[in-house]
Parts: C-alpha cells; sequence; structure tokens
C-alpha cells in the first residue's frame, strides 16, 4: 500500500495513442503506443521527502515537481528539485527523493511526461480489443480496463481505491472515429496529421481504477431516463441493429435504482459500450460502462419469449449484467470501498441489486428471475464446489462466486430477517453518509444498525438486535450451516448442524405456513442470553403443514429425513391452502427428487406452471 503521505485533488491526463485507422499518420515505431502527459495537484498530508506512486510499463521522459502559492487563484511557487527517481518493477511503485521536505499542508504540483504500449486484449491498462469475423475481417475498439491495477499501466497515479478525486480527460483520435471517456464531451478541436483531440468535462470524486475511455469507429442509440440522464448504447458498426434490448433495460435499470435510492446519480450523460472482446464481460466505470459484445447485444428482430429460448436467455444476460453495472453506480462508484478487502461491498451489492432492479424493471419475469438467482445459490454456494472457498471478506478482496453470490445471498438474508422496508432505510443512509467517498463493512453495518434501532428489531435471545454480532460469522467464516429437518409425531424438528471447527451462525430460518403465512424462527444453538440462557440446538415446530427454509433465504444446506421429505410431500398434495413460490417447489425438489418419485407435486402446486417454463427454457 501507498504510504499516505500525500493526497491527490487532481488529474489533468493528455492521452495520445497511436493506432492504425483512416485519415491518420505516425511514425512507424510509434505503432501500437501511446503518449501522455499529466498533471496531479497534491496536497501534502504529512511531510516528506519521498513522493511515491503507481506505475506499470511505462517509460518517463519528463518529470517536474512545483510548489504552488496559496490563495484563490493557485499558482506555481517555484520548482523543487528530485534528486533522485526509483523504479520498482516489481512493487509497481515509481519513488521520486526530493531535495527538499514538502511540509504538511503544503500543495504541490506533479507533472510526467511518458509513454507506453498498447495491450492486445488484455484485461489490463489500454487496449486493443479485436476479433476477427468469418468473412475474415476485423471488429476493432481501443479502450481501458483499470480495475484493480489497471490505471497504472495508462498513466502513473495514486493507485489506490481511497484516493478519490476529480478527473480532467482529453483525448487523441483519428478524425473519422468516436472518442469517449466518463465525462460528456465537451469539444472536439483539431489537432493534426490527421487525429482530433476531444476535451472531456471534468468527472467529479472517482477512484483512478474508474477512469475509462474508449476509441473506435462506433455507433449508437439513445435515450433518457426519468430525471433526464442521457443514455447511450454505443458498438463497433459490425453490431449496428443490436442495441434495443440494451436501452430498454439501461432506462429503466436506472430508473428503478434512482427511485429505490432516492439519490439520483449526478451525471449528464451514461454511455454503455460494446467491444468485440472482454475477458471481464463488463467494467462498470461511472459515466462509461464497458462490455463484452456478449453482454450488450441482442438483434433487434430477435423474439424476446419463452418459446424462443436463445432470445429469451440473451435478453435475460443483457438486461441483467446492465443492472448489474447500473448497481455499481452507486455501490462501487459513488461508494467506493476503502481497500479491495471489502470488495463485497461493491458486488455483493450489484449482485442483491442486479435481480432487485431487474424483476422492478420487468414484473412480469420476477418468477423467473427469483428462479435463477435461487439456482444460482443452490448450484454455487450449497451444493458447488468448495475446495477454494474463502470467508466474504478478506484481506485484499477476491472477485468470485463468495464475493458475488454468497454476498449477494447473505444481504438478501439479512434483508429478510429486517424487513425490506427497514433494508431500503439502511441503504438510503449510507448512500447519504458516504456518496463521493469511501466506506469499509463497518460502516455500512453502522448504518443497517441505526435502522435497526429505529425499528426497534429483536435477535435470537429477544434482545436488541446487534448487526454486527449478526452479520459477524456470515461475513468472516468459510462454508454454511446444514439444516437437518426431521418429523416426529405430528412435528417437525429443525437442528443446525456446522463442520471444520465453525461456530455455529446465528440462523434465521423463514418458514411458510398455509393462507400465505411466513414466520421466522431462529436457531442459533450455544448462544448464551443475558439472562443466562443457553439457546438449544434443536427447535420444534409444532405442525404438519409447513414448508421451511421458504425461497431459499435462510443460507443453509437441507437435509431431510425421509419421514420429512414424506410429511412435506403430502401437506404439499393434500392442503390447497398450503402454496409455495417456484423458488421453494424447484429447490425442494431438486434437494429430494433421489430420494424418491416424488412429482405428483407439481399437479397441485399453482406455481408449477412457471417452474415448467423454466425448467424448458
Amino acid at each position: 500500500m501507498l504510504p499516505g503521505d500525500l493526497k491527490p485533488t487532481a488529474y489533468e491526463l493528455f492521452f495520445h495513442p497511436y493506432f492504425v485507422a483512416p485519415g491518420v499518420s505516425y511514425p512507424q515505431e510509434k505503432d501500437q503506443t501511446f503518449d501522455g502527459t499529466i498533471q496531479i495537484s497534491i496536497n501534502v498530508i504529512r511531510t516528506t521527502s519521498v513522493i511515491i506512486l503507481n506505475y506499470h510499463q511505462l517509460k518517463f521522459e519528463k518529470i517536474v515537481l512545483w510548489g504552488m502559492k496559496k490563495g484563490l487563484n493557485e499558482s506555481r511557487s517555484g520548482h523543487i528539485k528530485i534528486v533522485d527517481t526509483i523504479l520498482s518493477p516489481e512493487n509497481e511503485t515509481i519513488s521520486l527523493k526530493l531535495e527538499r521536505e514538502v511540509l504538511q499542508n503544503e500543495k504541490i504540483l506533479l507533472a510526467f511526461e511518458y509513454s507506453g504500449k498498447i495491450g492486445i486484449n488484455t484485461e489490463r491498462g489500454f487496449y486493443k480489443s479485436f476479433q476477427k469475423t468469418l468473412f475474415g475481417n476485423e471488429n476493432i475498439a481501443y479502450a481501458t480496463m483499470s480495475e484493480t491495477k489497471g490505471a497504472r499501466a495508462i498513466f502513473p497515479c495514486f493507485d489506490e481505491p481511497d484516493y478519490k478525486t476529480n478527473f480532467k480527460i482529453v483525448i487523441v483520435k483519428p478524425k473519422s472515429w468516436i472518442a469517449l471517456s466518463n465525462g460528456m464531451e465537451m469539444k472536439t478541436v483539431d489537432f493534426r496529421d490527421g487525429y482530433d483531440y476531444v476535451v472531456f468535462e471534468k468527472f467529479e470524486k472517482i477512484s483512478a481504477y474508474l477512469v475509462s475511455f474508449a476509441i473506435g469507429d462506433f455507433v449508437k442509440i439513445e435515450g433518457k431516463t426519468a430525471d433526464g440522464i442521457l443514455t447511450r448504447i454505443w458498438t463497433f458498426r459490425a453490431g449496428e441493429g443490436q442495441l434495443k434490448s440494451a436501452l430498454d433495460a439501461a432506462i429503466k435499470c436506472t430508473d428503478v435504482l434512482t427511485n429505490y435510492t432516492n439519490f439520483p446519480l449526478k451525471i449528464r450523460k451514461m454511455d454503455h459500450l460494446s467491444i468485440p472482446e472482454k475477458q471481464m464481460f463488463a467494467m462498470e466505470n461511472p459515466g462509461l460502462i464497458i462490455y463484452d459484445q456478449r453482454m450488450l447485444l441482442l438483434d433487434d428482430k430477435e423474439e424476446i419469449n419463452y418459446v424462443n429460448k436463445y432470445g429469451y436467455g440473451q435478453w435475460y444476460k443483457v438486461a441483467g449484467t446492465i443492472c448489474h453495472e447500473m448497481a455499481h453506480q452507486w455501490f462501487g462508484n459513488l461508494i467506493t470501498n476503502k481497500w479491495w478487502g471489502d470488495s463485497w461491498l461493491h458486488e455483493g451489492l450489484a449482485n442483491y441489486f442486479e435481480t432487485f432492479a431487474l424483476a422492478k424493471a420487468y414484473p412480469n419475469e420476477k418468477d423467473i428471475i427469483d428462479l435463477k438467482v435461487a439456482d444460482i445459490t443452490s448450484q454455487e454456494i450449497i451444493f458447488g464446489d468448495h475446495s477454494e472457498e474463502h470467508p466474504i471478506v478478506t484481506n485484499d478482496g477476491d472477485f468470485d462466486k463468495y464475493t458475488y453470490n454468497k454476498g449477494g445471498a447473505v444481504l438478501r438474508q439479512l434483508e429478510a430477517v429486517i424487513s425490506p422496508k427497514v433494508f431500503q432505510k439502511s441503504i438510503q443512509n449510507y448512500i447519504k453518509t458516504f456518496a463521493y467517498s469511501n466506506a469499509n463493512t463497518a460502516n455500512f453495518i453502522q448504518k443497517i444498525q441505526e435502522s435497526v434501532d429505529e425499528a426497534n428489531l429483536k435477535d435470537w435471545c429477544g434482545e436488541a438486535l446487534n448487526v454486527s454480532k449478526f452479520m459477524d460469522l456470515w461475513l468472516n467464516q468459510k462454508s454454511i450451516p446444514e439444516l437437518l429437518t426431521d418429523y416426529v409425531n405430528g412435528s417437525f424438528s429443525i437442528t443446525q448442524k456446522v463442520y471444520n471447527g465453525n461456530s455455529p451462525w446465528p440462523l434465521p430460518v423463514f418458514v411458510h405456513y398455509e393462507n400465505n403465512k411466513n414466520d421466522m424462527v431462529w436457531l442459533a444453538p450455544g448462544y448464551v442470553c443475558q439472562d443466562g440462557r443457553e439457546l438449544p440446538a434443536t427447535e420444534i415446530l409444532q405442525t404438519s403443514e409447513v414448508f421451511i427454509n421458504r425461497d431459499l433465504l435462510s443460507i443453509a444446506k437441507m437435509v431431510y429425513s425421509l419421514s420429512a421429505v414424506n410429511a412435506i410431500y403430502n401437506a404439499l398434495i393434500s392442503n390447497k391452502n398450503l402454496q409455495i413460490s417456484p423458488v421453494s417447489l424447484k429447490i425442494f425438489h431438486d434437494q429430494i427428487w433421489k430420494m424418491g418419485n416424488y412429482n405428483e407435486i407439481f399437479n397441485h402446486q399453482k406455481s408449477a406452471e412457471i417452474l415448467d417454463i423454466y425448467n424448458n427454457l
């Protein structure tokens, strides 16, 4: 990590790439390279005589440092000599030793002239994205990928998420092509040798890894959100005629999330760009989200219905990906984790709001969306391969199924415990408090706690719910519990079982009774209450008419005895008032089908029709 002696307050970047394009000329040795100049305004937090920044595979032609005069119109007060430059490729840092110390609260201006190489279908820095077609042509775009350590391969910078500041960007591009960046393009100016340069408006308060730009022969369609954000869907020219579904989803998901958060994005435009090849599928850069073409393009003529499996499947992929990336505009961009160990705050929340927004935007598809979420949770978290499992929160962050899918599942469980209303209020307060800044898991939990306290919610002991205590093991302990379910003499018993030396979780068990009545039962074995009670490992549900772990809201592996399976099965086919959701029906059937032929259940549950549609998609 960087030492924290300095804090950037603004970057000004001028970026000139060289690649083959219509009408441009440049020295041959410049091909597939770039030149850049950048000025970084810096506040000195602690007195130091060494400036340390990040860089990766850049060549520095000139480095200059100035002191800045104080006042309304800051100006350079004098050159500060750099006596030594130390490059550490292994640490990806550049250290500048100064002739004198820069003092606490002093303002300085650091400038670089540098060059670098353009990558090819890489996922770090500025690169050429291309795909050869069946006819031997190439679809081409040039774009950035800066998460997590890619910005330093584009320009020298303080490349950690906690360093949020303002960016002014100028991009040189071929006259006949388009350049896009985070901010709205302000003006295009004739340059030289077949180039223009595009000046983009200042983009405020983002981390370096969210800086983005792209150049190519792009085409677009556009529309506006309810609060007036210009929404543009772009693609390389061969993708023309495949953008309408993406535009519809982009506008609807933005509107849903704006209404839910009660915090409109303060941006003039949001671009969604399809490029030919992107290994990470999509990147949520504010103002310019970049997608692999498979995640954004769908032929405008394609029928989107349950009969056309390809059309529906591709629509779902496009719309879901867009909703996920739009969720990041609040969770990741507006509020950024202080360090990568809390990356679940980005990805878990985006996973949660991806499907939330999608279901709100397309309410007729809610049952299918819920089934897909449950299917992924079941396959990846409940029954998946856990050979490389880790806690949701880690030291340096992981971008995998535990961060995304388990993070989202834990949030859905939390919402079910505290109620959708309290959860929404917590999210809104979290955004109001930390917008345009950084937060960690403790900050997030604290905002949840404040809303829980206002609602006077209780825990497994009947005491005030301590959100940190509840969430601790779900975030910081590997694995999940088993929920053993038995049926004896007209009652169900449910028991939590843990493995590998884990501590028992405070497990909320969501149960569904006849006439659409729902309840929650806590299983927190070994937990000692303030009155001295030690909670048991087993709870008894004195009924035969119940479904346990409705909608897979409890994060637990269900293990049924044969008597429990038969009791639930008989209740579902004999009691017309005990109707369960498509998710509950699917998960129950998937978990017990090996124990016997229980297919008759589908004849008695209304949700079987939706499940049949889902199974045939």
